[in-house]
């Protein structure tokens, strides 16, 4: 930053430090990002040039942490991986035995991998099973 206004004589003759304004950008931070008057633009020597620099180096999080998705609903798991810059992995059905796991309804997250609270990669894909209830009884046989 600077730099940049020790450069204003240098580059551009007799200029001088005009406005200075800082913006949340992509790039890093104290870069010019923007100025006025604009590159190649005829001025008057003693003309002020206002520089606009980045504030702040906008940066993806290298890694993301695994959310709790066991007890959502299927729909809700799957619209929640997204939100969370997740993606869906393979997802399978596991009948169950209502007698074997206590109360666990249909259409619920009963196992992810990878498990909760690990951090990832953003965009890694996050295994689930869920559960089905099991298939109804045979019909009786009357003889």
């Amino acid at each position: 930053r600077e730099e940049a206004f020790r450069q204003l004589p240098r580059f551009f003759g007799k200029l001088t430090r005009g406005r200075v304004i800082e913006i949340d950008s992509h790039r890093p931070s104290g870069t010019v990002v923007d100025q006025s008057p604009k590159p190649g633009e005829m001025v008057r020597p003693g003309t002020s040039v206002d520089l606009v620099f980045s504030r702040s180096e906008r940066t993806e999080p290298s890694g993301v942490p695994v959310p709790e998705l066991r007890g959502m609903t299927e729909d809700q798991a799957r619209s929640y991986i997204g939100q969370v810059r997740l993606r869906l992995g393979r997802v399978s059905y596991r009948t169950v035995e209502y007698g074997r796991v206590a109360r666990v309804r249909p259409n619920i997250v009963i196992e992810q991998d990878p498990l909760p609270n690990r951090t990832v990669p953003v965009g890694t894909a996050i295994n689930l099973v869920i559960s089905r209830p099991p298939p109804p009884p045979p019909p009786p046989v009357i003889r």
